[in-house]
């Protein structure tokens, strides 16, 4: 045998170690679809895991809304019914006010017909020569609460013109009462005879009161009418302000509901 057949046939392909490379090929294939699935497999379950993540924020959003809700409606009804409490006192005290002068107006309807009939006692007294200290203190004291009770009705706050005119009435009158109602003199004088006569301030006290009654005779309805108008309107002015004051508690009722 010579040489050349052995090197052709040393060098020719092994039928065996030539599939072995063909056995590799498949494996290098495989691998990158092992890493996707895996890559999958890793994305889905962080997928699932940020799932419940998202879900609780937005379940937290959620009840933080809801909390600044309840908020704003309590703070709104808080405000509400402070605003309601307040407006309400403000009217309470203006319909104790308003009772408290229709009071005092409606006791100060009677006072003018008593002076004019206590002036007119007055002068009979006095005319008759008669003792005239009683009637004199009785003038004095109604005219006392007269003036005391219209000057705390003046200071209430209340500005009607009825008020007004029977602010500048009484001042009329007391211009032509004070001489009378001031007297502290001896109004008559011991004399040789029977008769008792005036003496010279008693004359003037008694010319005085005989004005001042003339006065109270002319004015006294015109001050009285005055005062009842007052009252009226006094009363007109409660009632609109208790009327107002259920409107507004019910309407802070309703506000509430």
């Amino acid at each position: 045998m010579s040489a050349e057949p052995l090197r052709q046939h040393s060098t020719a392909p092994s039928p065996i170690s030539a599939p072995a490379a063909g056995v590799h090929a498949p494996i290098t294939v495989l691998n990158p679809l092992v890493e996707s699935a895996s890559r999958s497999r890793h994305g889905a379950l962080r997928a699932a895991q940020g799932k419940p993540d998202k879900l609780h924020m937005s379940r937290s959003g959620s009840e933080r809304r809801g909390q600044l809700v309840t908020a704003a409606i309590g703070f709104a009804l808080t405000l509400a019914m402070g605003l309601v409490l307040l407006f309400g006192y403000r009217l309470v005290t203006h319909i104790r006010a308003s009772i408290n002068a229709l009071q005092a107006a409606s006791a100060l309807q009677n006072y003018p017909e008593e002076i004019s009939g206590q002036l007119s006692a007055l002068c009979d007294r006095l005319e008759a020569r008669a003792d005239s200290g009683q009637a004199l203190a009785d003038l004095q004291n109604t005219v006392r609460r007269f003036d005391h009770d219209l000057g705390q009705l003046s200071n209430s706050g209340n500005d009607s013109p009825q008020l007004a005119r029977a602010l500048w009435l009484w001042h009329q009158y007391r211009s032509v009462i004070d001489p009378v109602v001031s007297f502290t003199g001896q109004p008559y004088v011991d004399s040789v005879t029977a008769d008792t006569t005036f003496s010279p301030e008693g004359r003037e006290y008694y010319a005085a009161a005989e004005r001042a009654h003339l006065f109270a005779a002319d004015n006294a309805k015109e001050l009285q009418t005055q005062l009842v108008n007052l009252a009226a309107t006094l009363q007109h002015t409660s009632s609109d302000a208790a009327m107002r004051l259920r409107a507004l508690l019910f309407g802070g009722v309703i506000a509430t509901l």
